[in-house]
């Protein structure tokens, strides 16, 4: 059901993209929201878009309890977020001492940062369905057959994938 789908809409597609990024070495921290809304009795669990009130630390604002609920307000976990992005912002890099280091992902580790009540790093979380998708599982994102500049009409420094001349050689 919805887990399903919000992993191939939402998931996989992010997991690509990260994945492009290592030809590039471009640094990318990922992360799973787990923390589970009690709200419609619990029926929204860690929804998508849940975790925003969460990484801006607004839990108290009007109207944010109808999405995560009745009970106590999970503001510890709602500082740690804040506190992460705005590091990230600050020095382009998410680790901090209350949460600790926060790898640079990577396609070998597929280390995520998981946010819930304790927070902990994932390695190769829901490993099954990601190794089950085609372009993570063959290697094209690292070999650049699928490859995010493919769309622009010029052949890529990092790894060459594309078309139209190559920018390196004079003469294209």
């Amino acid at each position: 059901g919805c887990a399903i789908s919000s992993d191939w809409v939402f998931r996989i597609p992010a997991v690509r993209v990260a994945e492009s990024r290592e030809a590039f070495d471009s640094k990318t921290f990922m992360y799973k929201f787990s923390w589970d809304s009690t709200a419609f009795d619990g029926q929204l669990g860690a929804a998508h878009a849940l975790e925003i009130p969460f990484t801006f630390n607004v839990l108290d604002r009007p109207g944010v309890t109808l999405f995560i609920g009745d009970g106590p307000r999970p503001d510890a976990l709602a500082r740690i977020m804040h506190d992460a992005w705005a590091t990230f912002i600050k020095v382009g890099d998410p680790s901090t001492e209350r949460l600790g280091e926060w790898p640079i992902y990577d396609s070998e580790t597929r280390t995520v940062m998981n946010f819930d009540d304790e927070c902990s790093l994932l390695f190769d979380p829901e490993a099954e369905e990601t190794h089950n998708d085609p372009a993570l599982s063959s290697g094209r994102l690292r070999a650049g057959v699928v490859h995010p500049h493919r769309h622009l009409g010029h052949r890529c420094r990092g790894c060459g994938a594309g078309g139209g001349p190559d920018p390196d050689r004079a003469g294209n």
